[in-house]
């Protein structure tokens, strides 16, 4: 019995990137051809994204809050917070850092302690390394570096992260993203989609 068309793949075809970094996900990239004969390409993920940060990277963010902690009370106010985000790299609105700063006061001292401020930084940093991740695979879908992809190459992104989104969502989302109209999308058309999407 022989398999469909889209369901074979060769082993000379298949090949895994040589020991990554451990706060990078390695991935296994595997080429089929579909119904049509066209060769396609599988990316397959071999370990689970690291859900924590590097020693190294809460080591900075320590760095970053006794900087701006000038008096050492282990607090920080709404300026500091500011500061310490961006030399973080994390740059936001003085509003949004309003935002953040009120959610995160419960007490209202005006203040924020360490692991509120380590907390936070977390969640940004964890978000920032998904943004790069996405990049890493936009990259890996523009098979002849065009700067662009396809509404295929999208969907087979979208299966892979597991998300619910039909067709018609992936087609309403290129068509919000896509400001030039060519029916492809650019890296920033692509991150802008998978915002939208909840993915980063």
């Amino acid at each position: 019995m022989t398999e469909p068309a889209d369901m074979l793949t060769s082993n000379r075809d298949e090949k895994e990137q040589p020991h990554p970094p451990p706060d990078m996900p390695a991935y296994k990239v595997e080429y089929y051809y579909d119904a049509n004969g066209k060769k396609r390409k599988k990316i397959k993920k071999l370990r689970k994204k690291e859900k924590e940060l590097t020693d190294e990277q809460l080591e900075e963010i320590k760095s970053a809050f006794d900087l701006f902690d000038k008096d050492g009370s282990g607090n920080i106010d709404i300026h500091e917070l500011r500061d310490a985000m961006k030399a973080l790299g994390v740059y936001l609105t003085k509003e949004k850092v309003k935002a953040v700063m009120k959610a995160m006061d419960t007490d209202g001292s005006g203040t924020v302690e360490f692991e509120e401020f380590k907390q936070l930084m977390k969640e940004k940093i964890k978000a920032r390394n998904s943004e790069e991740e996405l990049k890493r695979s936009f990259r890996i879908y523009d098979e002849d570096d065009t700067g662009k992809i396809s509404f295929e190459d999208l969907r087979r992104v979208a299966n892979e992260l597991h998300t619910n989104l039909s067709d018609d969502d992936i087609r309403g989302m290129i068509f919000e993203a896509d400001r030039d109209r060519d029916g492809e999308v650019s890296c920033d058309e692509f991150l802008r989609i998978m915002r939208k999407a909840g993915l980063i």
